[in-house]
């Protein structure tokens, strides 16, 4: 278990690095194979959200290959017009019996994430969010889903 926890860790600051430490490289979330399939529930597309308030991120994400739930999972955010990243951890795990049901898929019951985007972290300007899991089977995936575009004002 220790080992295990480990992986899920070095996993999970490997993603985060790649979105903090180096600009511009939205290039290199696409290189990562699109074997997730994924929803953002909130924020909606095309919202339009204040920089002055924190807001949510949710929804559901796992491994459409083997049909497991992500140990880890990172949002970024990629402005449209510099393509900078910004990125936070979700938190994974959370029960989605919709998700499970709508899909005939026990295996997801445990497929919601949720984080919190803090005010004041997002410039002013267009975003798409990237999902990018990691698990200790698939390694690192991104997730297959329409652009998933939102305002920050």
């Amino acid at each position: 278990m220790k080992n295990t926890l480990s992986i899920i860790i070095i996993l999970t600051c490997g993603l985060l690095a790649t979105g903090c430490e180096q600009k511009n490289n939205s290039t290199e979330l696409s290189a990562y194979p699109k074997n997730g399939q994924c929803s953002i529930d909130v924020p909606a597309k095309n919202t339009v959200l204040p920089m002055s308030e924190d807001f949510h991120i949710g929804g559901w994400a796992f491994n459409k290959v083997n049909n497991t739930t992500s140990d880890s999972l990172t949002i970024y955010f990629r402005n449209i017009k510099t393509n900078e990243l910004v990125s936070i951890p979700a938190k994974t795990g959370h029960k989605r019996p919709d998700v499970a049901k709508a899909l005939g898929n026990t295996a997801l019951e445990n497929s919601g994430f949720n984080a919190l985007m803090e005010k004041d972290k997002l410039p002013q300007g267009d975003y798409e969010i990237i999902l990018i899991q990691a698990d200790l089977k698939a390694g690192v995936i991104a997730c297959e889903n329409e652009k998933h575009l939102i305002k920050i004002k």
